[in-house]
């Protein structure tokens, strides 16, 4: 994939993020998806040191990660959020994201989460903002895709 061409910028629908890249990487076909989308434990980084780690890079204020969903043990029924130095918190509601070719089905869900600097009790709400998408037709155990935003206002 050429990632020099001037003009040209990733910008992929909730649809596309869904059909192509995630379904690819979860029915293990990551060759298809892995130049264009890095896999990380987005929770083990602070939301300023993400730009640095995406595959392609941009001067868009946006970038896109595979991760895994990490759970609190042993419920697993919790998503683990917290960062080094933070945590993400779950704002607005679900989005579906539906297939236009496919009579308007549900193939996945978009989540909003806002980054939030401290613990949970003393937060202090920043300008960060990722979008979670997730496969619906899966199980639990799934990759997702990541959209990290920075000064987006949610």
């Amino acid at each position: 994939m050429e990632k020099n061409l001037v003009g040209y910028r990733f910008s992929p629908t909730g649809e596309e993020l869904i059909n192509y890249y995630l379904k690819n990487k979860n029915l293990d076909k990551p060759w298809l998806v892995d130049d264009a989308i890095n896999e990380i434990n987005i929770c083990a980084h602070d939301p300023e040191s993400l730009p640095s780690l995406s595959k392609l890079k941009s001067n868009d204020l946006e970038w896109y990660f595979f991760s895994l969903r990490e759970y609190y043990e042993p419920e697993k029924k919790g998503t683990k959020r917290t960062t080094p130095s933070g945590f993400w918190k779950v704002t607005g509601s679900d989005i579906e994201i539906k297939d236009k070719r496919g009579h308007g089905v549900v193939i996945g869900i978009k989540k909003t989460l806002v980054y939030h600097q401290g613990k949970s009790t003393n937060g202090v709400r920043t300008h960060w903002v990722t979008h979670v998408y997730h496969i619906t037709s899966l199980s639990l155990n799934q990759v997702t895709i990541f959209q990290i935003e920075f000064g987006s206002s949610v």
